[in-house]
C-alpha cells in the first residue's frame, strides 16, 4: 500500500513511483517483485510534446531491479495525450535496470513516426540508462520501431542481454542513435538491418518462446563475457551475469577492507536471515591477512563462519565470501545483511610517544583496563596522557575512567587530533582492593588509532 506501506519487504509500496519518491537522489534501489498482476509505470509530463511514455527516474540515479518476466512494467500511450510516447525516459546520471519485461503499448492514431514511438527518449533533453536482462515487448502500432529519439544528442542507453520483441522490423531513429554507446548481446525478433546503431555479438530475426528463450540457433554461448556459472554468455536475458533462469549455486565476494592495523582479529560474524527456505543454504567464510591481497587471489585461505559465531581470523586485511545454494528452480537464499566484527590488539608503539621510547597503542575504535592496587580511605589520582590520530575522524572523543571500589570517575578529551592531552580521573576507595583504569575509543573508521602515555599514580 501507498499509504501504509513502508517499502520493505514485508510492507512494501503498491506503485513503482511511491518508491521512487521516497529514493534519495544517487545510491537508492527499488526492488520489484514478481506478480500474477502489472506495475503501471506510465507518466504524463504534460508537455504536449515530448516528455512522456514509461519508465521516469526523475533525474535521480536509481537501480530498478525485478524478477524476471513476471515483473512486468507497462507503458500504456493511451494515458496521456502527449505527442510522443516512449518506453523509458530515465534520465539519472547512474540509472541502472535489471530484470524487468516493460510492455510498450497504446499508441493512437496520431503517433506514426519514429520519433514519436521510440523506446528511448526525452525529446530534446537526453536518456540514460544502463539496462541489464530486460525484454521489451512493443505492440499496437504500423510504426516500424526505433530505438532512440534525443534531439540534445548526449543520451547514454547501454542495453546488455535483452530482448526485443516487435512487431515490424527495425528503422532508424530520427535524432540521437549515437546516444546508444553499447548493444551487447541483445536479441531482436525482427530484422535489424536499417537499425543504425552498432550491434556486438546481437541476432536479429529471432525467435522466442513464452518465457523469452531464444529459440533460434546460435544464441547459447555467443555472446560477449560469461553466465553467472562461468561459461561463456548466452544472448538475451538468459545470459550475462544478471541472466533470468535457475543456477543451482553462486558466490559473492566482498572488497578487501583494510583496517589499517596488523594483527586485526574478526572475532564475531552474524547475518539475517537466520533461517533459509527449504532446499537452499548459505555459506559464509572469511579470511585475514597481514599482507595486501585483491578479492580474487587464491590466497590466504578461508575461514568458515557460523551464524553469530567467531571465525577467528587475524590480519591486517579482511575480507568475507558467501556462498549461496538452492535445489529448487523457483526458491532462492538471501542475506540481507550481514556483520563481520573485528578488534585491533594493542600494541607497543615506538613512534608516536610522549615521552621515552614507548607508549600504549590501540584501536581508535577499542577499550582497555589495567589493574591498580589500592588502599581503602585514601585519595588515588590517575593521570595519563591520550592522543588520537587523524583517521579518527568525528566519533566520541576517547575517554579515561577509574572505576570499582566505590569510585566511577571519567575524564574526556577535548583536544583534536594528533595532540597529547592530560585526563585526570580520581577517587577513594571504600575498601582495600584493585581499581580498574580504562580507556576507551568510538571511531568505527580503518586507520583510527589513539595512544597513551606517561600513566602516573599517587594514593
Amino acid at each position: 500500500s501507498d499509504t501504509t506501506g513502508v517499502g520493505s519487504s514485508t510492507s512494501p509500496y503498491n506503485t513503482v513511483y511511491k518508491a521512487v519518491d521516497q529514493c534519495a537522489s544517487s545510491g537508492d534501489a527499488v526492488y520489484i517483485r514478481a506478480s500474477t498482476a502489472t506495475y503501471d509505470v506510465t507518466y504524463s509530463a504534460n508537455e504536449g510534446t515530448c516528455g512522456s511514455g514509461g519508465l521516469h527516474d526523475f533525474d535521480k540515479s536509481i537501480d530498478f531491479i525485478g524478477e524476471g518476466y513476471n515483473t512486468v512494467l507497462v507503458a500504456d500511450g493511451t494515458e496521456h495525450t502527449d505527442r510522443d510516447h516512449h518506453c523509458i525516459s530515465t534520465r539519472g546520471t547512474n540509472t541502472k535496470i535489471y530484470n524487468i519485461k516493460f510492455k510498450f503499448i497504446g499508441f493512437g492514431a496520431g503517433r506514426n513516426t519514429n520519433y514519436m514511438t521510440s523506446f528511448f527518449g526525452y525529446g530534446s533533453l537526453e536518456t540514460q540508462a544502463k539496462i541489464y536482462n530486460c525484454v521489451f515487448v512493443r505492440t499496437g502500432t504500423t510504426v516500424q520501431p526505433s530505438m532512440i529519439y534525443d534531439n540534445s544528442a548526449v543520451s547514454n542507453i547501454y542495453l546488455y542481454n535483452c530482448l526485443f520483441e516487435t512487431e515490424y522490423d527495425w528503422q532508424g531513429s530520427y535524432s540521437g542513435s549515437t546516444g546508444l554507446k553499447t548493444t551487447q548481446n541483445v536479441g531482436f525478433t525482427k530484422a535489424t538491418t536499417s537499425i543504425g546503431i552498432t550491434l556486438t555479438t546481437c541476432l536479429s530475426s529471432v525467435s522466442d518462446d513464452a518465457e523469452y528463450y531464444i529459440t533460434s540457433a546460435g544464441w547459447q554461448n555467443a555472446g560477449t563475457g560469461t553466465n553467472p556459472n562461468g561459461t561463456t554468455a548466452h544472448i538475451g536475458v538468459y545470459g550475462g551475469t544478471y541472466a533470468w533462469g535457475y543456477w543451482n549455486n553462486g558466490t559473492y565476494k566482498s572488497n578487501v577492507m583494510d583496517t589499517g592495523l596488523d594483527n586485526s582479529k574478526v572475532y564475531y560474524s552474524s547475518w539475517t536471515p537466520v533461517t533459509q527456505p527449504g532446499g537452499t543454504n548459505i555459506n559464509v567464510g572469511v579470511r585475514a591477512s597481514n599482507t595486501s591481497f585483491a578479492s580474487g587471489d587464491g590466497t590466504p585461505s578461508w575461514t568458515p563462519a557460523t551464524n553469530g559465531g567467531n571465525p577467528d581470523v587475524t590480519g591486517r586485511y579482511i575480507q568475507y565470501m558467501s556462498t549461496f545454494t538452492t535445489t529448487s528452480s523457483t526458491t532462492t537464499p538471501r542475506i540481507e545483511d550481514i556483520t563481520i566484527a573485528y578488534k585491533v590488539k594493542p600494541w607497543q608503539e615506538k613512534t608516536t610517544v610522549r615521552t621515552g621510547n614507548n607508549a600504549f597503542g590501540f584501536g581508535g575504535g577499542e577499550s582497555f583496563e589495567w589493574e591498580i592496587p589500592a588502599k581503602s580511605g585514601q585519595l588515588i589520582t590517575v593521570t595519563a596522557y591520550i592522543r588520537y590520530n587523524t583517521s579518527y575522524g568525528s566519533a566520541t572523543k576517547p575517554k579515561l575512567t577509574l572505576y570499582n571500589l566505590g569510585i566511577s570517575n571519567t575524564a574526556t578529551m577535548t583536544q583534536g587530533a594528533d595532540t597529547w592531552e592530560q585526563l585526570t580521573v580520581s577517587g577513594t576507595p571504600n575498601r582495600n582492593g584493585v581499581l580498574k583504569l580504562k580507556i576507551e575509543g568510538y571511531s568505527t573508521v580503518p586507520g583510527a588509532k589513539m595512544f597513551v602515555d606517561d600513566i602516573n599514580i599517587s594514593q
